[in-house]
């Protein structure tokens, strides 16, 4: 006998859920393509959350009964054990993006650009489909979902100016317009080599879109495609290891391969205990772009990891172009760029240059290893400071060798200068973080809030961690070693005369030497 359990057509109520049995084991499914079997649905269906109090070994899985972030959540309906088979749906009656150039344009399917670029064409694939099909049952189910999240209106990639004010010139920003901008323009380039309708639909929709399938799809790396799945898509992600489900591509090897969606469990679940779903997100900032919010952490650790991680600083330098030796310096960077073997970029990328600092960065393990973001900031900032007596460095003489010069202190002026422009930098970067808090004050939801109030504390402890450590710098510039010192070491020169090379400033001609 087989459950399969399927959303209620539009003149049943849009987003209920029916059972049907049937021969077989447990399953679940999907609206698409079922209308024309309403009628007989209905003389056997019962909603979801009732169907689940009925006895039996099939129904494993209900729905909760009070949304959290837009979902109702999926609970075991009695006891789990690991590795079993706790729902599943057709590929053929879920929404899945295509697989192939314009979907996935890397070999790797599980790299950060495939998932992205995936979830724009399923996204695609849903808007034309409520679109141009006006009996797409995929209509009912887009309006259900967005009713549930009130549009999407907080999701990230919908924010409006005074919602992204709240995390101006955070990191999550950064990503967050690069995110948008990225798609939008993914967009624009489909526009341009399709026969895509441009009138019907606007990029806000597209990227509403883009916001559900980021929401509620699943993402399987190893085929690299998007599946949106009700109601399995009603299951809760998390970026902790609580994690109690995975899905499953399952290609079956009878039934004609037939391709289907598993729920699997990761280990034993306890009747009424809600399945959560591991998010395949790189940090907590990917898990808030996707999910449009902050996972609640309990434990100590987890949450100075979310902290650390959502409290990135972005510091921004530029070598002005009224520098006398803007040229110079410039020219040095070039050329450190070819000995490093890197991608040639724009003079105006070299000479403004972006440092991403988190506040593991100041750890005196951190500081020692060679690629500390720190490091290659002071580095760059000593070539921006050298002026006066401190620019003979930059004659052609030393121009293979100045970067490497650069790694170390060149001297206490320039060193001072370094650290007064980091202050400062922090200085202006607390004063917008101060009136981002303001903001917080405005008719904002309370998540988005909570999230905003989250990410300028943790950048915050970050500034206040980068400002301590350059303030200590400052008070031991004397105890430092300078480019002059290290030279004249290099040469044995740096240490006490001995008394034989001591001679008389009197002593004539070979008089000196007797």
């Amino acid at each position: 006998m087989q459950c399969f359990i399927v959303p209620l057509t539009a003149n049943q109520g849009r987003g209920a859920c029916v059972l049907r049995r049937s021969a077989g084991s447990c399953h679940l499914g999907t609206r698409a393509g079922l209308r024309q079997r309403t009628g007989r649905l209905q003389r056997v269906a019962q909603p979801l959350c009732s169907a689940a109090k009925v006895p039996g070994q099939y129904l494993q899985v209900e729905l909760g009964s009070t949304p959290h972030q837009g979902r109702l959540g999926l609970h075991a309906a009695q006891k789990l054990e690991t590795g079993q088979v706790v729902a599943s749906v057709e590929v053929a009656a879920a929404l899945v993006s295509e697989r192939h150039g314009n979907a996935v344009t890397t070999p790797d399917a599980a790299s950060d650009d495939a998932r992205w670029e995936a979830a724009a064409e399923l996204a695609l694939r849903l808007v034309l489909e409520t679109i141009q099909n006006e009996s797409s049952s995929w209509i009912d189910y887009v309006e259900n979902v967005c009713r549930k999240r009130e549009f999407y209106v907080n999701h990230p990639l919908l924010w409006d100016a005074s919602r992204s004010r709240l995390f101006r010139g955070t990191a999550l920003e950064t990503r967050r317009e690069t995110l948008r901008r990225e798609l939008v323009s993914w967009l624009e380039e489909r526009r341009r080599s399709s026969v895509l309708p441009v009138d019907t639909f606007s990029a806000s929709a597209f990227l509403r879109a883009v916001a559900l399938v980021l929401d509620r799809g699943t993402w399987f790396a190893d085929v690299g495609r998007w599946v949106l799945a009700p109601p399995l898509d009603e299951c809760r992600p998390t970026g902790r290891e609580d994690a109690t489900v995975r899905f499953q591509w399952v290609r079956k090897r009878l039934l004609g391969g037939r391709e289907e969606i598993h729920l699997i469990c990761t280990k034993d679940v306890l009747t009424g205990a809600e399945l959560r779903y591991h998010a395949r997100v790189a940090d907590a900032i990917d898990f808030f772009l996707q999910y449009g919010y902050f996972e609640e952490h309990s434990n100590p650790d987890s949450a100075r990891k979310l902290r650390e991680c959502v409290g990135l600083v972005t510091l921004a330098f530029e070598i002005s172009r009224l520098d006398r030796f803007y040229d110079d310096k410039v020219d040095i960077l070039q050329q450190q760029q070819q000995q490093q073997r890197i991608d040639a970029t724009s003079e105006d990328e070299l000479a403004g240059q972006t440092f991403v600092v988190a506040a593991s960065d100041l750890t005196s393990e951190a500081l020692q290893a060679a690629e500390n973001p720190l490091s290659a900031m002071v580095q760059f900032l000593r070539l921006l400071c050298l002026s006066g007596s401190d620019a003979f460095l930059l004659e052609g003489l030393f121009r293979d060798e100045v970067w490497e010069f650069l790694a170390l202190p060149v001297s206490e002026g320039n060193e001072r200068m370094v650290c007064e422009l980091v202050l400062a930098s922090c200085e202006e970067r607390m004063q917008a973080l101060d009136e981002a808090q303001a903001l917080c004050e405005e008719n904002f939801s309370p998540e988005l809030k909570q999230a905003a109030q989250l990410v300028q504390e943790a950048e915050r402890t970050t500034l206040r961690a980068i400002m301590t450590y350059f303030r200590n710098e400052l008070t031991s510039l004397r105890e430092k070693e300078y480019y002059h010192e290290r030279r004249l070491r290099a040469l044995d020169l740096y240490r006490p005369l001995d008394p034989d090379e001591i001679h008389d400033a009197d002593a004539t001609g070979f008089d000196q030497y007797m």
